[in-house]
């Protein structure tokens, strides 16, 4: 992994590549976060880099899939924390446009799970440049069509971040009733984590 590391720093992306891929092989069949997770976030970080929608893609959802079956609370460690398009050193239009073709390519396949995740990150993306008009859209969208209701967990999630954007786009009625929802989702978490722990 460190070898990997390495060329990629020196600008070598045959040769990194190369070594995460050895790296992979060898994370992957124990599953843990705390190693195979790094390796699925440098090399995704990688295929960003490179523009390689495809790999990007299928990382992604390898990586959000050992999340959710890592026992991982994800309201505390989201699966926002997967940083790859932040490692690309292009412009935010170039990596909101890279995250759009992941985003099509996940719909097309009916990924709306991770197709919500790509929609976070733009939003993320447009936050951290303070441009949080840009972003809620994209948060607005996961609240609608793109996530199933049955998930509370990624609800608020995306809630909380519609919530922290509205307040900063000075849409303060929206955000008050947003606070509501909050609440009730909240409450829902905690009924759904006591169901959980009693069976």
């Amino acid at each position: 992994y460190q070898i990997a590391h390495a060329y990629d720093l020196a600008g070598l992306p045959q040769e990194s590549e190369q070594y995460y891929l050895k790296s992979y092989d060898i994370t992957k069949p124990r599953m843990i976060k705390a190693d195979h997770g790094l390796v699925l976030n440098d090399l995704a970080g990688l295929y960003a880099k490179l523009k390689r929608t495809e790999q990007f893609t299928r990382i992604l959802k390898e990586y959000n899939t050992l999340l959710q079956t890592s026992r991982i609370d994800i309201t505390r460690d989201p699966i926002h924390s997967l940083i790859l398009p932040e490692t690309v050193a292009s412009s935010i239009e170039e990596r909101v446009e890279f995250l759009k073709r992941v985003k099509k390519q996940l719909l097309a396949n009916a990924d709306t799970i991770n197709a919500a995740f790509a929609n976070a990150t733009i939003a993320t993306l447009y936050e951290n440049n303070k441009r949080p008009a840009e972003a809620l859209p994209y948060i607005q969208e996961n609240l609608g069509p793109l996530l199933l209701k049955s998930y509370t967990e990624f609800r608020f999630i995306h809630s909380t971040n519609a919530y922290r954007l509205m307040k900063k786009t000075g849409q303060f009625k929206e955000a008050a009733s947003m606070a509501d929802t909050l609440m009730r989702l909240k409450d829902q978490l905690v009924a759904e984590n006591t169901h959980r722990s009693i069976l």
